[in-house]
């Protein structure tokens, strides 16, 4: 992470759960291939963070259950 505070949902294979995990300035975390995870931004501040995943994938490896952004309200 680049600078700010975020929140990262993984909802877990092994177990019916979901996994919160906050990162700040500095810090990495890795999502294991094939769980669903999104980023939460609850810190009312900007954020800059990369998300890096491999790049030999199959054309629909990665598959998107909703898409984030600003909020319009």
């Amino acid at each position: 992470m680049e600078s700010g505070e975020l929140e990262i949902e993984v909802w877990k294979n092994s177990y019916d759960l979901i996994d919160r995990t906050i990162i700040r300035t500095g810090q990495i975390t890795k999502v294991p291939p094939g769980e669903y995870h999104r980023f939460v931004n609850n810190s009312g501040q900007k954020c800059v963070v990369y998300e890096i995943y491999w790049t030999e994938l199959e054309e629909d490896d990665i598959q998107r259950e909703d898409v984030g952004g600003i909020a319009l309200n």
